[in-house]
């Protein structure tokens, strides 16, 4: 009566077994890789233009300096270079330095070529042959006659 029940239980697990091997499959990725490994004229190689703006920020900045001179006469002079701006006078024994450097504000635009490779798809047909719907019927009569016969044969046992 032991024997009996562990043969049961063997064949659950040859027919577990068998639907899994039947219903398991790569995952679609895997697929498309081992295709355009295997054939990479499927793969169209291309660029890509990719334009990276990088925004530079310079803070600004500025100076006062006061020097007490004698004698100099009044007069006001402008130092100026790029964003930095110096002005610099003098008013009754006293010289008057003032310093100032603007915000800036500086986009560098770059553009990159990148290459890129992208698979190449071909549109289906809108209308299957008749060929073709002989060999769907043909291929999954296949399977099911071969699946009754496995399942019979495990289960005459």
């Amino acid at each position: 009566m032991k024997f009996k029940v562990f043969i049961g239980l063997n064949r659950i697990w040859i027919v577990i077994i068998l639907f899994l091997f039947l219903f398991s499959s790569c995952a679609p990725q895997k697929r498309i890789n081992r295709i355009l490994k295997n054939n990479p004229h499927l793969l169209h190689r291309d660029t890509v233009k990719v334009t990276d703006t990088l925004t530079v920020i310079t803070p600004a900045v500025e100076k006062d300096s006061l020097i007490s001179v004698e004698n100099l006469k009044k007069d006001t002079v402008y130092i100026t270079e790029d964003n930095l701006i110096i002005k610099t006078y003098v008013r009754n024994d006293t010289l008057y330095v003032h310093g100032k450097c603007d915000t800036t504000i500086n986009e560098i635009v770059r553009e990159v070529l990148v290459p890129c490779e992208t698979p190449i798809f071909h549109k289906p047909r809108e209308k299957l042959s008749w060929f073709d719907y002989i060999d769907y019927v043909t291929s999954t009569l296949l399977v099911v006659i071969i699946l009754i016969l496995g399942l019979m044969y495990i289960f005459k046992k």
